[in-house]
């Protein structure tokens, strides 16, 4: 969330939920949307770094669960245990290791992140490059630009910027209007 007109205030946040809908940090509903989460009883997470949002939130007393970096023998066992849960690739040990070396994966979302790609990367005779690439990233939004890059080669096939102009409703739809 960027922080344009007043966002991480959360004047749009609802202060209220139905009982059903647990929360720990939700974006704006339309009502239908909000009878759907009751109906469904469906918990909603949205994820925040600290800073005035995060303060705002526990003010009205939702529900937090701060994130740690994982070491790096918890980064070697969560890539195994998540790869396998996928029934995805099987990477070498020394690609484990080189994954699970690297700083930037000791933050949990670029770590699933870069494995999701990988899963989705189709040449496995280049996923040492791709892996080599992906971790070039220093931070997730180095890492998203890769991952979306490798979507618009994988499904823009024929230039028509069509990876382009999905991802153009979902940042227009960043405020629900």
């Amino acid at each position: 969330m960027d922080s344009r007109e007043s966002a991480h205030d959360l004047i749009w946040f609802p202060h209220t939920f139905p009982k059903k809908v647990s929360h720990s940090i939700v974006s704006k509903f339309y009502h239908p949307f909000i009878q759907f989460l009751h109906d469904a009883q469906i918990r909603v997470i949205v994820t925040t770094t600290p800073h005035l949002t995060l303060e705002v939130l526990k003010k009205r007393k939702c529900e937090t669960v701060e994130v740690i970096p994982l070491e790096e023998a918890e980064r070697t066992s969560f890539i195994r245990m998540y790869l396998a849960k996928k029934g995805s690739k099987r990477l070498s040990e020394e690609q484990e290791f080189s994954i699970a070396q690297a700083p930037q994966t000791s933050n949990p979302r670029f770590l699933q992140t870069l494995l999701d790609d990988i899963c989705e990367f189709g040449d496995f005779d280049e996923l040492g490059a791709k892996i080599e690439k992906d971790l070039a990233a220093q931070t997730s939004a180095e890492l998203f630009e890769l991952v979306l890059e490798r979507l618009e080669n994988d499904y823009d096939t024929n230039d028509l910027g069509v990876v382009k102009y999905f991802m153009s409703y979902l940042w227009a739809s960043r405020r629900g209007s």
